[in-house]
């Protein structure tokens, strides 16, 4: 968030030292003082005359993207003359030094996922910041253009300064910025994080016990690639196995049972999971010997995190028998990390019938209740708004409860396997974000959006015949293809909070 700047502040000029980056920062908000600043080659400092760089700061409504590919040194000029950038406007646009990257500032704060430059087509990406490092020095923090040992020698391995730049000679790793056995950045052991917020995943595995379908996506074949994608190791059991999914007019394949599940994970070493996944289950028995895994794995290591998706059913049908909705209130929701209903799943599981905002509120409120500390609603049709999806996701944490809501327009389509790639893509961001309820849920509605958005124009563009159905094989999620969009989710769908 940008500072408000005082009206006696609005008239100075202001001169900071960055000394860890080794430049001196002039700032002002007048427009003569700018004006004076931007013909300005040079200043002296200590007798010596020292390069000026202008920057104006973006408005405060704005983003940044960056687009590879284009010729190195094209100048601003012409960027801003051939650039496009569909559904938003262009500020501003440079090169960065002397790369074939540009640096695009749109208003607002949606990144177009391409722009056009001489009508090509070129793939826009959200700007990153990266950590400065030198190659004169090998310090984090500035540039070699501002070293304060410029035109010196130094060792890469030792950080010895050399008479000369291939001098030979003996010596230990002993990086200039940790001060470790390593080399100082392109080490694999020293990892400069561009999102301080974020954890490492290193260590993480996932178990995931679901629905498998030889032919699309849903189940296991929408859980294991997006989080292996984000770093995550997973492992799945499947609870059947077919051909492809139930929404097409013939299928075939074979349900799972406790012998088969038992004899899977007889010799399976559970404690090496960080997570466990829950979803698609069909027969109470395999329900029953999945809640006491899960007990015993919780039991084992209470940090375990528990992702129960109670798949059950959607707009209004149950799917499995109603004999599991009882397991899921009474075993499975005291135990759960996360839960994922869809609108229809989350009245089973509380009594209640969500038709505006209060009610879902109450509905999480109620699962919080049950058991449950993170509570997400995937789908939800409220105030009569068929237009409009809402995902509603809650947090307790002690006696305070914070929820928010996502508004996301409803397409005009049917698609399979969305519920269990949001809970994934949830997973995911709610492990690297440690927790926050608000980034992992834009995260993963701007990356279920996204996906869903390519498999729609996709679709359209090879059923031209007659209109799309569920069942229709173009409808099938296309993951694969959105491999960049699950990576680098855009910044597509803000939450609001409600309290």
């Amino acid at each position: 968030m940008r500072r408000t700047y005082f009206p006696s502040e609005a008239n100075a000029t202001y001169i900071t030292i960055h000394q860890h980056q080794n430049i001196a920062v002039i700032k002002t908000l007048q427009k003569p003082a700018a004006a004076k600043i931007t013909r300005t080659s040079s200043i002296y400092i200590a007798n010596q005359a020292r390069k000026v760089c202008v920057y104006e700061m973006p408005p405060e409504d704005s983003c940044k993207g960056v687009v590879h590919g284009i010729d190195a040194g094209t100048p601003t000029s012409e960027l801003m003359a051939n650039l496009c950038a569909p559904g938003t406007d262009i500020i501003n646009a440079r090169m960065m030094g002397r790369s074939e990257t540009a640096i695009i500032t749109f208003r607002g704060t949606y990144i177009p996922p391409y722009v056009l430059f001489y009508m090509a087509k070129y793939r826009c990406k959200p700007h990153k910041p990266k950590a400065q490092f030198c190659n004169t020095c090998y310090c984090i923090g500035h540039r070699a253009d501002v070293c304060p040992q410029a035109g010196s020698h130094k060792c890469k391995k030792c950080g010895k300064l050399l008479d000369e730049p291939d001098q030979q000679h003996e010596c230990h790793m002993n990086c200039v910025n940790c001060h470790g056995q390593n080399a100082p950045v392109w080490d694999r052991h020293f990892a400069i994080q561009a999102d301080v917020a974020m954890i490492s995943i290193q260590d993480c595995r996932i178990l995931s016990i679901q629905s498998h379908v030889v032919s699309g996506y849903v189940g296991n074949k929408c859980i294991a690639f997006p989080l292996q994608i984000l770093g995550f190791d997973v492992d799945t059991v499947d609870t059947v196995q077919f051909s492809n999914h139930t929404g097409y007019p013939v299928w075939k394949g074979q349900v799972t049972d406790t012998d088969d599940f038992d004899a899977l994970l007889g010799k399976l070493d559970t404690s090496v999971y960080t997570h466990v996944m829950t979803g698609y289950v069909s027969s109470v028995a395999l329900l029953e010997r999945i809640r006491d895994l899960v007990a015993e794995m919780k039991k084992a290591n209470p940090e375990v995190v528990y992702v129960c998706d109670p798949v059950m059913g959607d707009h209004g049908f149950l799917y499995v028998p109603a004999e599991l909705v009882p397991i899921y209130k009474r075993d499975l929701l005291p135990m759960a990390d996360i839960v994922t209903p869809n609108q229809f799943e989350c009245e089973l599981l509380t009594g209640l019938t969500i038709r505006d905002e209060p009610a879902a509120l109450d509905a999480m409120e109620q699962l919080h209740v049950m058991g449950a500390t993170s509570v997400v609603i995937t789908s939800t049709t409220v105030d009569g708004n068929a237009s409009l999806l809402v995902v509603f996701a809650s947090k307790r944490t002690g006696d305070r409860m914070t929820s928010l809501r996502v508004d996301v327009p409803r397409m005009d389509a049917h698609f399979c396997g969305t519920g269990d790639l949001f809970s994934a893509i949830l997973v995911g961001w709610m492990t690297k974000s440690n927790n926050n309820l608000r980034v992992s849920v834009e995260k993963t509605v701007s990356t279920l959006q996204a996906v869903l958005k390519k498999t729609y124009r996709h679709a359209k563009n090879t059923h031209l015949e007659h209109d799309l159905k569920y069942g229709s094989h173009e409808l099938e999620l296309r993951l694969v293809q959105s491999k960049d969009e699950i990576e680098e989710p855009p910044p597509s769908f803000k939450s609001v909070a409600l309290t």
